[in-house]
């Protein structure tokens, strides 16, 4: 380098990139799933600005602690750590989001922003290598070694895959060492079928093992029973079986789903088949051979009774690629909401909700229309009906359909009534933000909003359709929205029918559904709600870790007091913390978890499993039933 260009080195600008980091920022308060997907990648150290460290850090703690990194959730986290004004405040947060179209690259921007921070080190460590060379009191050998740590430290910042620190195997080979001297570890692998490895004493390296059993055995479920595969597709077990293909989430050991395709596909015939229903309202129908994960580990029906908990779901992040016109969508909406399919002269569209603008600052959670009139929407829909076709129109009683009936017809809902009209095919392989504008339309029908006498927030949708609202509760689980489904019995002219209620009552669900979804015309009372939930501690007596936890944490604790560990870990009243009396919420075990810097403990704590109690197991005759292996 010539002396010129070392001159002019302390001219040039920072390294940074502030259009990427806002794009980063904005994209995780707009996308729940896009933290995950740069919290390997990306430190807080990683943005060169000030404030940028901060809010990714908020969302980071968030994250990790399993709670959302929506805008509210930061804010409010923020600004109880008095960091909100530090980072420019709540007009800071808003601009990142209005900035930013989505997240669907955030991929990208996290590499342009490490690139960044990787050149900012190497200039660093370039100036610390000047100082050195010129530092004469120091020999020629020392000054290279520091010279070659200066640069070694530059790789560090980037992400090395499969690499662990030393320091975590060391303790964990001390550990196992320590067990098998104790006859608390196995001196084999184990298995997981803890008859076997008592037999076994675990399996060894040099072992050839071979597991036979019948195809009976294992996991049968009842031929109907619905699966959501990886393009968003809501099919039976049967249409898996007979397609011979699939790629559907299981749970790994992280306690997160994760996409994987079954190796075998199993037709096990007629066998005895019982319904277990959950608290939620879920159900599923299987053999008393079907394993159950439950806090101890995975148990056959056979073994299970009402009271226990079992793991289900608490997101599906499962969403497709295709898209419908806008029109389409809304108008899906409201016709299921609104009565049956059976009658032609029924379809019409007065004074639409759609040529409104909305009150409050913003409309259905995901801002699609920006407080336009739609008077578009309309107009579309008054084209789609009076389209006619132009070859060997079709009649009914000597009238030419219109082209909705026929759309319709297509997709399976014209001629359906109330009681039997479901949610096409269609609607779950839509795009993330389709499926939230169809469920936004839905529920401007029958759906509901309301502040109890209580002062309880409470968001709903009833229907006297089962599988239409089976199916809601389905795709609300897609966005993490916990909905809780009831059977009533409801007035109806002079006379009472069953319907089927949707009732989301739990604080995180009913923000999450406001900021992703939202409902057409009833802004302001969504808007009241948001204000009151600011306002709340967050508690839940429902979203709870089952009891049994208690053991598993004072393995881990050992001789530590109980005073002492809630002590350390910050817990306000640690004399008393309730020990194996009361289930523990999940923040209070990602706050023992830590205080114990346990893993295990962290990820149950932050795990896409909801421990729902089973009501009822009912026999329900026998079935044709298939196992994916």
């Amino acid at each position: 380098m010539n002396e010129s260009k070392f001159s002019n080195i302390s001219d040039r600008l920072p390294l940074q990139n502030f259009e990427a980091e806002e794009a980063i920022l904005g994209g995780i308060l707009l996308d729940p799933e896009a933290i995950s997907r740069v919290a390997e990648l990306l430190q807080p150290e990683s943005f060169a600005f000030e404030p940028h460290k901060i809010i990714y850090r908020s969302t980071l703690t968030l994250h990790f602690q399993g709670k959302p990194t929506d805008l509210m959730t930061v804010a409010t986290w923020l600004a109880d750590q008095n960091l909100l004004e530090k980072v420019g405040g709540q007009l800071k947060l808003t601009q990142l989001v209005e900035s930013t179209v989505s997240a669907v690259n955030i991929d990208q921007y996290g590499l342009l922003v490490l690139d960044k921070q990787v050149r900012r080190r190497l200039v660093n460590a370039g100036n610390t290598i000047i100082e050195l060379a010129y530092d004469t009191s120091q020999d020629l050998e020392t000054v290279l070694d520091k010279a070659e740590q200066q640069i070694f430290n530059i790789s560090q910042v980037r992400p090395q895959q499969d690499l662990v620190s030393i320091g975590e195997t060391l303790i964990d080979t001390f550990q196992e060492i320590e067990d098998r001297n104790e006859g608390i570890s196995l001196p084999g692998i184990p298995c997981g079928f803890y008859d076997l490895d008592a037999m076994t004493g675990g399996f060894q390296r040099s072992d050839l093992i071979i597991i036979a059993g019948r195809p009976s055995m294992g996991k049968c479920l009842s031929f109907d029973s619905k699966i959501v595969l990886s393009d968003g597709s809501f099919v039976t077990i049967e249409d898996i079986y007979n397609r011979q293909k699939a790629q559907i989430l299981t749970l790994k050991n992280n306690w997160k789903f994760k996409i994987t395709e079954p190796s075998d596909f199993i037709d096990d015939g007629i066998k005895p088949v019982f319904r277990v229903t959950t608290k939620l309202g879920r159900f599923v129908e299987s053999t008393l051979t079907h394993p159950f994960l439950t806090i101890q580990g995975w148990r056959p029906l056979g073994e299970l009774k009402p009271g226990d908990k079992i793991a289900v779901p608490r997101q599906l992040n499962c969403f497709g690629t295709e898209k419908l016109p806008e029109y389409q969508v809304k108008i899906l909406g409201y016709l299921l909401g609104d009565g049956g399919l059976t009658n032609i002269n029924r379809i019409s569209f007065k004074d639409s909700p759609e040529s409104t603008p909305p009150t409050p600052p913003y409309q259905g959670g995901a801002k699609r229309d920006n407080y336009r009139i739609k008077q578009d929407f309309v107009e579309s829909i008054q084209q789609f009906i009076e389209n006619k076709p132009e070859i060997s129109p079709p009649l009914t009683n000597g009238r030419v359909r219109d082209g909705l009936v026929i759309w319709l017809e297509k997709i399976g809902l014209w001629g359906k009534n109330s009681h039997q009209k479901n949610i096409p095919e269609i609607i779950f392989k839509l795009e993330r933000s389709q499926i939230a504008l169809f469920l936004n339309r839905l529920f401007a029908t029958d759906g509901w909003a309301t502040i109890l006498a209580s002062s309880q927030c409470q968001l709903g949708y009833v229907s006297v359709s089962e599988e239409l609202v089976r199916q809601v509760q389905h795709l609300l689980l897609r966005f993490g929205i916990i909905a809780t489904l009831k059977k009533r019995s409801i007035k109806y002219k002079e006379s009472r029918r069953t319907a089927w209620q949707l009732d989301i009552t739990d604080a995180l669900s009913i923000k999450t559904f406001i900021s992703e979804i939202g409902i057409f015309s009833k802004e302001e009372t969504l808007l009241k709600i948001e204000q009151a939930l600011m306002n709340k501690r967050y508690q839940t007596n429902r979203d709870l870790i089952p009891i049994e936890i208690w053991q598993e944490i004072a393995t881990v604790k050992g001789d530590e007091s109980w005073q002492n560990l809630a002590k350390r870990a910050g817990i306000p009243g640690y004399s008393n913390i309730h020990v194996g009396k009361r289930q523990l919420s999940r923040e209070r075990l990602w706050t023992l978890a830590t205080a114990l810097d346990n893993l295990p403990l962290q990820q149950l704590a932050t795990s896409e499993i909801y421990w729902d109690e089973i009501v009822s197991i009912e026999f329900v005759g026998e079935k044709q039933v298939y196992d994916l292996t």
